[in-house]
């Protein structure tokens, strides 16, 4: 008997990684991934010879191209385990060792594996397809890669649960005065509108909200009726019944040649290593520790133009020490929401009509975020572990008993501090073995006691799974 599914069926829910930590069901309707897939097929198909890398977490909606793309037209797929993104040397030997042709990532993991390798195109020939998505990509990333990768398709993809990739661009359209990187023009049935307060076009080159229409919207959120209509509002600039456009909350603005630029979050929100995430909500939680009278939290680029999580708090009496601090909040939050750096303030800056005057924060306290009691470092391993930490870190001391986190870092530093660690002590080292070993004494130690590390190459074997 034919199917009873059809385009308006749910085909899943997917939760996201919720910028309060309380994720929010997604439902995807058929359509939405159909129209997804339908667009790539015939814009960018696949050719005899293919494989495709799947390597996303199934609670984020890429996954679902990585797994179905592919396997709808009979192209086979690497399945990546999680721990292999640890180590980008070992990953790009998976991915050469596979011969993968195209594979979606985020920007953080292109410049992981960037700076593993100078020689990336010699390693990765047949990899042609690079798709970026989860994080916005900035004109220094895309100019670095076209450099290193030249010839190959670099795609820039805008989109979110609800509205499953809703742009493109492809950087190599980027000019020598481009500032940004454009998330471009809708996918095809979809249609995406700058608008203001009123939900009136703004004109060109103007900052609006962006709304984002058509066949890549999702039915609403599970059990959530008042949020659904709150972000689903009816299309005003369409006659079809049903037609919906879903509010973005970010801002952007049009282009004389049409496309769009993507400028931020309007309401404070940011993506970090792909995770949504609202800097008020962790906020929130600080302000609620006993010794806090005032918080803000702030997402803020590092000395490499990374985005990174900083506090900023007012204590009611006595400053609480950092470390149990941000313990304390590491009990409360997921990883990703805990800042990496805690700087103590006498006051909060204000703006005259009462809102904290973020712009006027100063610079993040890094010394704040050492830890622990300082205690020198105990040996030649320690102190080259403590020299690299600082360099890499831009911190002016540490100790042998400091937490490479607690220092705010990051897994991006970490494999920075993996490439200078393992020319400095002539030997492979696993990125994974820093993770699980993550102060300066107990990486010396570890290191001490497994002098025989397993060589990158062999760290590859353990990472793959022919689909």
């Amino acid at each position: 008997p034919p199917g009873l599914a059809g385009a308006a069926s749910l085909a899943y829910v997917v939760f996201t990684s919720g910028s309060t930590g309380r994720p929010k069901g997604v439902m995807v309707e058929q359509r939405q991934l159909l129209n997804r897939f339908a667009w790539m097929w015939r814009e960018y198909p696949f050719a005899p010879g293919d494989v495709s890398a799947c390597k996303t977490a199934l609670n984020f909606v890429d996954s679902l191209w990585e797994l179905l793309g592919p396997l709808l037209h009979g192209v086979p797929s690497v399945l990546v385990q999680r721990e292999m993104l640890l180590e980008p040397r070992a990953f790009v030997a998976l991915l050469g060792e596979y011969r993968v042709t195209r594979m979606m990532l985020v920007p953080s993991l292109m410049r992981m594996m960037l700076d593993a390798h100078d020689d990336l195109a010699a390693r990765l020939p047949l990899l042609r397809d690079w798709c970026i998505g989860g994080e916005p990509l900035t004109v220094e990333l895309a100019r670095r890669f076209a450099r290193a990768m030249p010839g190959r398709l670099l795609l820039n993809l805008y989109g979110l649960s609800e509205a499953f990739d809703a742009c493109y661009f492809d950087a190599a359209q980027l000019t020598d005065t481009d500032t940004l990187v454009p998330i471009g023009r809708p996918l095809a049935n979809v249609q995406a509108y700058v608008l203001d307060a009123h939900r009136q076009p703004v004109p060109v080159g103007v900052i609006g909200e962006l709304y984002v229409g058509g066949a890549g919207l999702a039915r609403g959120y599970l059990g959530q009726p008042a949020m659904s209509a709150e972000k689903f509002l009816p299309n005003p600039f369409r006659d079809t019944p049903g037609s919906r456009i879903y509010r973005t909350g970010d801002l952007a603005r049009l282009r004389p040649d049409g496309l769009i630029d993507y400028l931020g979050r309007s309401d404070h929100q940011v993506k970090i290593r792909g995770f949504r995430i609202e800097p008020d909500e962790i906020a929130s939680v600080l302000r609620s520790h006993p010794d806090i009278a005032a918080a803000v939290v702030v997402a803020r680029p590092d000395d490499s133009g990374e985005l990174a999580l900083a506090a900023y708090f007012v204590a009611r009496e006595i400053a609480p020490a950092i470390a149990p601090l941000q313990g304390w909040l590491r009990e409360r939050l997921p990883d990703y929401m805990v800042p990496a750096s805690y700087t103590p303030l006498a006051a909060l800056p204000m703006t005259p009509s009462g809102k904290v005057d973020r712009l006027s924060l100063p610079a993040p306290d890094k010394r704040s975020a050492v830890a622990s009691a300082y205690v020198a470092p105990a040996d030649e391993t320690e102190q080259i572990i403590a020299r690299l930490w600082q360099d890499v870190l831009q911190i002016e001391r540490v100790g042998s008993q400091d937490n490479f986190f607690d220092l705010g870092g990051t897994s991006l530093r970490m494999v920075q501090i993996n490439r200078r660690l393992c020319d400095a002590l002539q030997r492979a080292i696993p990125v994974l073995q820093m993770y699980q070993h993550p102060t300066v004494s107990s990486l010396a130690r570890s290191l001490a006691t497994d002098s025989s590390s397993a060589p990158a190459s062999s760290a590859a074997q353990t990472g793959r799974v022919r689909a």
